[in-house]
């Protein structure tokens, strides 16, 4: 399983591939270090399996929806 991460903050990145790199071997964990709202390609050659989006800025939400309304097929 593929899994992007999305936060702006690198210490919550690091605690999030860390968490589910320990829990599954079988997971492939990515961070994008920057908030939800300034990232352009969330999908660079393969599609996460699954998305973690933190939200902080109220730009997130409205970016949010976009891609969920461009990727439906990622949860």
């Amino acid at each position: 399983m593929k899994i992007k991460i999305v936060t702006p903050r690198n210490d919550h990145a690091e605690a999030w591939v860390a968490a589910l790199s320990r829990a599954e071997r079988a997971v492939d964990v990515n961070a994008i270090r920057q908030p939800l709202h300034t990232v352009n390609v969330i999908v660079n050659g393969s599609r996460p399996d699954l998305l973690v989006a933190e939200v902080v800025e109220p730009g997130d939400l409205d970016a949010l929806e976009t891609l969920a309304n461009r990727h439906p097929e990622i949860d």
